[in-house]
């Protein structure tokens, strides 16, 4: 005997993900908190898959670009020694690759790092212009 009591999977996405997921999506707008969220549902009991999918991109929601540490090394044209140095501090946020524990650096944080210190070096030639006058 087949139970009529029992939600299909359309049924409890309609109603109790839904409203969820409207939630879901407007704190994400509020605070630009980019997401992707899939639903796959299979099939249901007349044999139609229903797949839900959700994205918002935001502007520092962006596939993470990372460099190893050579690589990143290179692109700041700084010794390998000074990244690691840097990372133990805090002065560039260093990420772990999950699979063998080596540090990734994302080009958006190094790059970030280049324009304080460009920003730095062109505070620093002002003020020694200064001194000169």
């Amino acid at each position: 005997m087949e139970d009529t009591t029992m939600a299909t999977k359309k049924e409890i996405y309609d109603e109790q993900i839904r409203p969820l997921m409207t939630k879901i999506i407007a704190i994400c707008s509020e605070h630009k908190i980019g997401n992707l969220c899939t639903f796959s549902l299979g099939d249901d009991d007349e044999g139609e898959g229903l797949m839900c999918t959700t994205a918002m991109a935001t502007e520092e929601f962006e596939p993470p670009e990372r460099l190893t540490l050579a690589e990143a090394a290179k692109y700041l044209g700084v010794h390998r020694n000074t990244l690691r140095r840097w990372g133990r501090i805090g002065k560039l946020p260093e990420y772990r690759h999950p699979m063998n524990n080596y540090r990734l650096f994302k080009v958006r944080d190094l790059d970030k790092l280049l324009r304080r210190t460009a920003e730095s070096a062109k505070e620093l030639r002002r003020r020694a212009n200064k001194i000169g006058d």
